[in-house]
């Protein structure tokens, strides 16, 4: 009798530890699924930070929480980097790595760590190269477009830094990809390389790269090459343009 009655304790316990474990997980999923599908990402964020809460371990849900954080309208970088960290320290096995990357370099971006900001543009770079040979990515998500981004994104900020000869790398890598992917135009793209080659002086570069492919950037009119007043006006205009994105 004693051992019939011991028999169905530790039923009645496996039961019920299945039965919480069960709707532990159902929460779990649910109120992830609805942090990740929120449109309002302060509302999208209290979702993802009760799973969190629920299950710590999950790099998905720090992840997630982590975008919405870099959003503008939250606009918190600082908890966005941490997040990004704990994701990639709990998983590195996310098929779109380079985009966690490049959601710290925008971090540190946003708050003017441009050095920092340049080295995980690389490490993203790295990544979805690594990927591309790996997977074949191409056949996942358009692998020139991104490391078109990639490479214009860190000339960038290499610019801002007056690195204007790594600059200049990196808007001729960015144009070499632009060449394979949808991108609509260039101009922006060959106006960057234009305004860095001239803050190093390289101005024939710049005329040929005007006479090719940018006729409206400076009216051909008033071409000038081989006047102060053509360097003054390129400066000017490029200059401006750059400011105006």
């Amino acid at each position: 009798m004693e051992l019939k009655r011991l028999i169905y304790l530790v039923l009645i316990t496996v039961l019920t530890c299945t039965s919480y474990r069960s709707a532990y997980s159902q929460e779990f999923k649910e109120l992830l699924r609805a942090g990740v599908n929120e449109n309002n990402n302060q509302i999208g964020i209290e979702y993802l930070t009760k799973a969190i809460n629920l299950n710590p371990n999950c790099a998905e849900c720090y992840r997630s929480r982590a975008f919405k954080k870099n959003s503008e309208e939250i606009a918190d970088y600082l908890g966005a980097i941490e997040d990004f960290k704990t994701s990639i320290r709990l998983s590195h096995e996310y098929p779109l790595i380079d985009k966690v990357y490049v959601g710290i370099a925008f971090s540190y971006q946003s708050i003017g760590n441009r050095e920092q900001a340049i080295s995980y543009y690389t490490k993203a770079i790295g990544e979805l190269h690594d990927l591309f040979v790996q997977s074949q990515l191409h056949l996942i998500e358009p692998y020139d477009n991104r490391m078109c981004l990639y490479f214009k994104e860190r000339g960038v900020l290499k610019f801002e830094l007056e690195d204007f000869r790594g600059a200049v790398i990196d808007f001729d890598n960015a144009i070499k990809f632009l060449g394979k992917c949808s991108f609509p135009s260039d101009t922006k793209l060959k106006n960057l390389k234009s305004f860095a080659l001239g803050s190093l002086g390289r101005f024939t570069e710049v005329k040929q790269i005007m006479e090719i492919a940018i006729d409206n950037f400076v009216p051909k009119e008033s071409w000038n090459w081989d006047t102060q007043r053509f360097e003054a006006n390129y400066r000017d205009k490029a200059e401006s343009m750059y400011l105006l994105g």
